[in-house]
């Protein structure tokens, strides 16, 4: 193909480029050819995954008319192409020109073209569903997750049901903003795939007996974060590769040597390239997902790669569940977050976990063994994350590309429930900055380093692309040249002739786009009451356990007779001055307490909060004396005024090493709930916490609070929660190889670790009113 079309500057070039480009992506899979081929009857280019699939399932070739579809050849003119687009470190387009290219809301419920719930979601812990989704004339699976509650909405004073829909809602917009992060920054050196946001029912026939979907029915409808499921995809959980001359899991490679394999091992037991694998792990360096991988290997896998004669020759890193990304956000009353480089940074968390070596890469919020250690990386391994990392930080520089990134100009908002609010978005972006211009000087001296070992030659613009392009086609032998010109002759008559179809396509569709916005404008323009929904959240039974606060997030002064009617249920300052003696202080309960206690309990829908919960005040001192597990433990065995005396038992001495003497740091009221939440047996910590997070203000507790909670009731009434008939522990929040607390019985009460994944061991709810 001769350059002289991509002659000329300005919107000529650009327009040139984009027509140019469109016709190097897949029809189906929406990404680059990197595996094109030619079929020998039509001529149409296709990668090579998507002619396997036709071929193996019958399907007509997708281009054009229905038509049979045929063997093929490889293009190696496209795939030379396109793989010098990808080889070069600078792009032609914006980053605002490339996002807007992705789509963002696509087939909403009770819309012309829907998804349709098709099957059940396996694994993880999110609200999902697998849908189907008519794609022209063929059909396609997508997963479509519902957010959960960021926290972020904590202080707006809608009603519970409200807040928490948008809650979700902004959660699941911030996914779809780090799956185009991904997308975009990626430079399609590894694959991610196509996403869109839908409003679709929390409840359907694969939903209804999860968990926490039953404690969200009330919400009603939410927006899912849709993501294309990918043919032949496989978790990095089922990867293998060579390590001391025997095969092991990847992830065990990545514990091992502390830096990923670069090969992984076939089905037939042969050794294969991984691509793509260092990139992905650059760029969700750069937009702070913690869990860019999972402990498990979960949320990333890949793909194999096949020659003409279906023989592996390399496997293809996809990235699928970027809901970690943007860990830099944090309320000032939080102690730390997952991301371990940002603690450092901001010295939060416990400094245990704080890096020593702040260029260290973070795969995993819940497993440090998997932690990627700089200087065990290959120099071929930190030279691709750092071209990956200057080309991103090259690209998201410019303040308006992030305002951008997280406003889209307004076109995540749909309406009050849909969107994300102007100061949630301009934090992101502040936070951003600053992140990125973390990373910018924790690898400063690399990357000045690895630009002066760059060739001097690289080529600028798209126009010099395309002369190095000729230059290396011409540098074949003669009969290869002529072969590539023929091939370059035959591309370039299908490109204009797709050009045109694609021309009546792209009319075709906005028709569409067109026809579906008049329709979304029927729907928000109707009344919001659905037929058969609950009452209001205003009604007393309707009520869900949320408090009302002012700004700043500070209780409102307790009235007087606010505690009328709570003496005999709470433990407040008047009991503890019976059985231990003086707190100071009481600190004051939100003043809509009643309303709380009396609302139904957000797990168990004929409940009321007062009879799953306990409310405990939880003080700093004692006597005079700061609160801790260690003088919390010797208060118990004798207390006053007639209250039943217990202790601890088989506790663990590492752990009351660690936090025994750890005082709480002011008075405060908590309420926890009197069992584990259901549904959170027989799971890991993080698993629990992920069904926990659609709770709205529930957290799980400390250790202190949650000895607190359950000796109070012990001592006043004699009852012994989290018991020993059947065994149950709930976890808490301290890191020491899990903590657990529980099996109370005549004998005390058990501390010691949870790491255990069993029937013995779930997690509680607990809200901690602030003040």
């Amino acid at each position: 193909m001769a350059s002289k079309p991509l002659e000329g500057s300005g919107s000529t070039l650009q327009s040139t480029f984009e027509l140019f480009a469109h016709q190097l992506i897949d029809p189906v899979s929406k990404d680059w050819m990197t595996d094109a081929v030619s079929l020998t009857h039509c001529g149409h280019t296709l990668s090579q995954r998507t002619a396997d699939a036709c071929l193996e399932r019958g399907l007509p070739c997708p281009i054009g008319d229905p038509h049979r579809i045929s063997p093929y050849a490889p293009s190696l003119a496209i795939r030379q192409i396109i793989e010098l687009f990808r080889t070069v470190n600078t792009s032609p387009v914006t980053l605002k020109e490339r996002i807007t290219t992705l789509p963002i809301y696509l087939g909403d419920a009770g819309t012309v073209a829907p998804f349709t719930p098709c099957g059940e979601k396996s694994g993880g812990t999110a609200i999902g569903t697998i849908y189907s989704y008519a794609e022209g004339r063929q059909e396609s699976q997508w997963l479509g997750k519902v957010g959960q509650p960021t926290g972020l909405l904590r202080n707006e004073r809608d009603t519970y049901r409200k807040r928490t829909r948008k809650d979700m809602n902004l959660d699941t917009i911030k996914e779809k903003i780090a799956f185009d992060c991904y997308t975009i920054l990626g430079r399609q050196r590894y694959e991610t795939p196509r996403t869109c946001l839908s409003r679709q029912p929390i409840m359907d026939d694969f939903t209804i007996g999860n968990v926490l979907a039953q404690s969200l029915a009330s919400i009603v409808n939410s927006l899912r974060i849709m993501s294309r499921l990918v043919e032949e995809y496989h978790d990095f959980d089922h990867a293998t590769t060579l390590h001391q001359g025997r095969s092991i899991p990847f992830m065990d490679y990545i514990r091992e040597e502390k830096r990923p394999p670069d090969k992984i091992y076939t089905s037939a037991g042969t050794l294969v390239p991984l691509a793509g694998f260092i990139e992905l792990i650059a760029v969700g360096r750069a937009i702070a997902d913690t869990d860019v991988l999972g402990g498990y290997g979960g949320n990333a896998g890949f793909v194999w790669i096949k020659n003409d004669r279906g023989v592996i020759t390399s496997a293809r890193t996809i990235k699928i569940d970027p809901g970690c990304a943007f860990q830099f956000l944090h309320a000032p009353t939080d102690d730390g977050t997952f991301n371990i480089t940002y603690d450092t940074l901001k010295r939060l968390g416990n400094q245990r976990h704080w890096q020593t070596d702040t260029r260290d890469i973070q795969i995993a919020n819940n497993d440090r063994s998997t932690d990627i250690v700089w200087e065990r990386l290959t120099q071929e391994q930190k030279n691709r994350f750092l071209n990956t990392l200057a080309a991103t930080l090259k690209t998201v520089t410019r303040p308006e590309d992030l305002h951008f990134l997280f406003f889209r100009e307004g076109a995540f908002d749909r309406s009050d429930e849909e969107k994300i609010p102007e100061d949630i978005a301009a934090l992101y972006v502040t936070k951003m900055q600053e992140w990125l211009t973390h990373q910018q000087q924790i690898y400063s001296r690399e990357l000045m380093q690895y630009k002066t070992n760059l060739p001097k030659d690289l080529p600028q613009s798209i126009h010099d692309i395309v002369l190095e392009k000729e230059r290396l086609l011409m540098a074949a032998n003669t009969s290869s040249a002529r072969q590539a010109e023929q091939l370059r002759a035959e591309a370039e008559i299908r490109l204009q002739a797709q050009a045109e179809a694609s021309r009546v396509e792209i009319e075709r569709l906005r028709q569409q786009l067109r026809e579906a916005e008049n329709a979304l404008s029927q729907v928000l323009a109707a009344p919001r009451d659905i037929p058969g929904s609950p009452p209001p959240a205003s009604s007393k039974e309707a009520a869900a356990p949320s408090p009302i606060v002012s700004k700043g997030g500070k209780a409102p002064v307790i009235q007087k007779g606010q505690l009328e009617g709570l003496e005999t249920y709470a433990f407040g300052k008047a009991k503890w001055e019976t059985y231990f003696g003086d707190i100071g202080e009481e600190p004051p309960l939100p003043h809509d307490i009643h309303e709380i206690l009396a609302g139904r309990c957000p797990f168990d829908s004929k409940k009321t909060v007062r009879e799953t919960h306990m409310l405990v005040l939880v003080p700093a001192t004692v006597g005079g004396v700061p609160l801790t597990l260690n003088l919390l433990g010797e208060l118990v065995k004798k207390p006053k005024g007639g209250g039943h005396a217990t202790q601890y038992r088989d506790v663990w001495q590492d752990l009351f090493d660690q936090y025994g003497a750890v005082p709480c740091q002011e008075s405060h009221w908590v309420l926890m709930s009197r069992d584990v939440l259901p549904g959170t047996r027989k799971k890991s910590f993080r698993d629990q916490c992920a069904i926990l997070a659609g709770f709205g203000d529930f957290r799980a507790p400390t250790l202190l609070e949650a000895a607190v909670c359950i000796f109070m009731e012990h001592v006043a009434t004699g009852n012994r929660l989290y018991g020993d008939n059947p065994w149950t522990c709930t976890r808490c929040v301290e890191e020491c190889e899990e903590t657990a607390i529980g099996g109370f019985s005549a004998g005390g009460l058990y501390v010691r670790n949870g790491i255990y994944v069993d029937e013995n061991f779930g997690l509680a709810l607990l809200w901690k009113f602030r003040h």
